[in-house]
């Protein structure tokens, strides 16, 4: 349930971050239209990493509020447990190699560990057709 938390707590900061990304470069001087594009590009980006990451917490929290009222029954597969572990190893090893620690790491452990979950079960994408 605090791994929960704090993977919402993330995506609550992330709005503030766009926000804070975006003014400050209001506040220096005119950059040429290649920074203007790179900067807009970069809001749009945050903004639908934003989106993504909020419906994912949606999802938790609808799951996990079922799992807790005891709605839901929930079964594990061993590949799904390796997808959370595996996606809780990378959040925790990229944050501490970026300097992170302490809440940092714990919380980059829950969002890989809800990211490899997310990755893991979505549907395969068809071949793409070969023309000739």
């Amino acid at each position: 349930m605090t791994l929960v938390a704090a993977a919402l707590f993330i995506a609550g900061s992330l709005p503030a971050a766009a926000q804070q990304s975006g003014s400050a470069g209001a506040a220096s001087t005119p950059a040429p239209q290649a920074g203007e594009n790179m900067s807009h590009d970069m809001n749009a980006m945050l903004e639908r990493l934003r989106s993504d990451f909020q419906r994912m917490a949606d999802a938790a929290r609808r799951n996990t509020q079922d799992v807790l009222n005891r709605q839901t029954l929930v079964v594990i597969t061993t590949d799904q447990l390796i997808a959370i572990a595996a996606g809780a190893v990378a959040g925790a090893v990229i944050i501490d190699l970026l300097g992170g620690g302490g809440m940092a790491t714990l919380t980059a452990a829950a969002v890989g560990g809800v990211a490899g979950h997310w990755i893991y079960s979505q549907p395969p994408q068809p071949a793409p057709v070969q023309g000739g």
